[in-house]
């Protein structure tokens, strides 16, 4: 049933994916390339490019790929006009980020700077120029990637997740303000997804997800217009009953699970 439902939504559908190459963005260009008209794909690993492209042999069809950076903005916005007046975009998925563990011990401003700079300064100079096209055309669907981690404060955890927050408040105001042009905004809330980025994380297996399986979660929800989609279940529930503890229980738990 949830396959026909996104073989219905995505059928046909000109397409633009950040962070395409690597982890859920790859699953996503796997499960969309033979489904969508048009799939766009942007990110800017030369050393991933080739993975990339060989993941994707069996399928009879290849995404239009560009080689950038999505913090130059001058190449980035040239790169969308370009998509922009060959077709009508009808989705977007903002899904180019980095991680960028850093501790208030040792703190490294110039990697907080570039965290902020690529989730959140770099998502919005990704998603002003498509919104503007898709503005005009009266309709269109939004996709960004937040994280579930953005309820509460982490150990280490202070830029990722202060960038992600502000990116999950932009995306709501987004919400309220487009929905009236037919434009569709979606948020996603991951949990622990088994990527690069993940890697080195000592999480319980029960709660860590492939990116196959978090790429269709997130096509379904996509597919079913939420306004946002959280996984995987068992960390939706652990985040829910967390942002009720009272501060002097979640210190402890938090300290005690980042081995302090």
């Amino acid at each position: 049933m949830s396959a026909k439902v996104i073989g219905k939504y995505f059928s046909g559908k000109n397409i633009i994916i950040t962070g395409a190459f690597n982890g859920i963005g790859r699953s996503l260009v796997q499960a969309l390339l033979p489904l969508c008209q048009n799939l766009y794909c942007i990110d800017k690993s030369k050393d991933s490019m080739e993975k990339f492209m060989q993941s994707l042999v069996g399928i009879n069809k290849l995404p239009i790929v560009y080689l950038l950076d999505v913090t130059d903005k001058r190449e980035l916005d040239q790169v969308l006009q370009e998509i922009c007046s060959t077709v009508e975009i009808d989705i977007l998925f903002a899904n180019a980020g980095i991680k960028g563990t850093n501790s208030f011990l040792s703190y490294d401003q110039d990697l907080a700077r570039k965290v902020f700079e690529v989730n959140f300064l770099a998502f919005c100079n990704t998603v002003i120029p498509v919104l503007n096209h898709m503005l005009k055309n009266k309709r269109g669907h939004i996709v960004a990637a937040s994280s579930l981690g953005v309820y509460r404060g982490m150990v280490k955890g202070a830029p990722y997740f202060s960038a992600k927050s502000a990116l999950a408040v932009f995306m709501e105001s987004l919400r309220l303000e487009v929905k009236s042009q037919g434009i569709s905004v979606t948020t996603l809330f991951p949990g622990y997804v088994k990527t690069g980025m993940t890697e080195q994380n000592t999480v319980p297996p029960l709660f860590m997800m492939v990116p196959e399986v978090a790429a269709q979660k997130i096509l379904l929800g996509v597919a079913k217009r939420r306004g946002t989609v959280a996984f995987p279940w068992q960390m939706r529930i652990i985040t829910f009953f967390n942002r009720l503890l009272p501060n002097f229980i979640y210190d402890y738990f938090a300290r005690k699970m980042a081995g302090i």
